[in-house]
């Protein structure tokens, strides 16, 4: 078995929600492991900020390559473009999502095309439509990943996000099944 300190050595890792939190932790660790990262994020300066901040943390960066740039999730032929740019890869996760904080199902009023599409746009769409032209198109080394986070509101809904809890389990459930339909891509 491999020391799991070597598993990311020489690989490309492509993280979108890479500029903060989890995304930008997963961005170190993979970089302090030997693999070259790419991030991408919603805004150029967010990006550059989160680069920055990485070439801080990480002392040895400079002998591992890290980029990044702007990603619309929304823009579903962008992303693609983003994608066959940035390949060969060996993992890609994404990380981002747009925090509905605000929102208070049942009191609020409904409006599907300011919160439901644009959540269920960049939490679920973008993963699909992502996983399926990595897969079409080969993008993907051999041995590769695709992973996906969306936290637990859909186990345990705080206050007010009943509504949005039934969205991140429609994509906990889409996960699931590509994980079958994507073989060998896990």
């Amino acid at each position: 078995m491999s020391n799991s300190t070597e598993l990311l050595k020489g690989k490309k890792v492509i993280i979108i929600g890479g500029s903060s939190g989890l995304g930008r932790s997963l961005a170190a660790a993979s970089l302090a492991h030997g693999a070259s990262v790419v991030i991408a994020s919603s805004s150029q300066e967010k990006v550059n900020v989160a680069i920055d901040r990485l070439k801080q943390q990480v002392s040895f960066i400079s002998k591992v390559p890290l980029t990044g740039q702007a990603v619309d999730l929304k823009d579903f032929t962008g992303l693609k473009a983003f994608l066959t740019k940035e390949a060969p890869f060996d993992h890609f996760v994404i990380t981002a999502g747009d925090v509905t904080a605000n929102f208070n199902f049942p009191e609020q009023e409904i409006d599907p095309e300011k919160y439901i599409k644009s959540y269920f746009d960049v939490r679920y769409w973008a993963t699909v439509i992502a996983a399926q032209h990595i897969y079409k198109n080969k993008l993907i080394n051999p041995g590769g990943s695709i992973i996906q986070t969306i936290g637990t509101s859909h186990y345990r809904p705080p206050p007010g996000w009943g509504l949005i809890s039934g969205l991140v389990g429609a994509v906990e459930s889409t996960t699931r099944g590509l994980a079958i339909d994507l073989k060998p891509i896990r």
